[in-house]
């Protein structure tokens, strides 16, 4: 898809991108571990989706720089954004909306899948639930950035690893 597919036009599109991305690697570490219950792949879904788009958040100027936008031509129209501001680094309060939309949304998507890590046990258990807190992780960065991810690009840091190995130690939830 990447080959031929540059741009988005809706959200739906993008959502399209990740189940044909991100979902079926959800999907084969759960066929790893012997889990086919169609419940629990729903929630996969949900959290790799988030998981992708994290992404995209994360790496908006990267992308655009090798001519790749996965925020929706609707979304950039919607908020006023072009994807000209994109690759020229451009900031503006627009963009920052249209950024902070785009984590919100990202956000319900792991509210949504975090169920997933009850619902496990074992080492999947511990592990969805750190990839569930990194995930979680880079989207406050992004919000703490004020949503400015043209000018540098939000990384879980040393620090970041190990407070959110302590928590997934710790919590019985990804959000508690």
């Amino acid at each position: 898809m990447d080959v031929t597919k540059i741009r988005y036009e809706t959200f739906e599109e993008v959502l399209h991108y990740c189940r044909h991305s991100a979902n079926p690697v959800g999907e084969l570490v759960l066929l790893t571990f012997g889990i086919r219950d169609a419940a629990l792949v729903r929630l996969s879904d949900s959290i790799c989706t988030a998981l992708q788009l994290t992404n995209f958040w994360q790496d908006v100027w990267v992308d655009a720089a090798r001519n790749r936008i996965y925020i929706p031509q609707e979304d950039l129209s919607r908020f006023g954004c072009t994807v000209e501001e994109l690759r020229s680094r451009t900031e503006s309060q627009n963009l920052r909306s249209l950024l902070q939309f785009q984590v919100h949304r990202t956000r319900q998507l792991f509210v949504e899948g975090a169920g997933l890590v009850a619902l496990l046990d074992g080492r999947l258990k511990f592990e969805v639930k750190l990839i569930w807190l990194g995930g979680w992780r880079v989207l406050e960065k992004i919000e703490a950035a004020n949503c400015d991810v043209l000018q540098h690009r939000p990384t879980i840091s040393l620090l970041d690893k190990g407070l959110l190995i302590v928590r997934g130690l710790t919590l019985k939830k990804p959000f508690e």
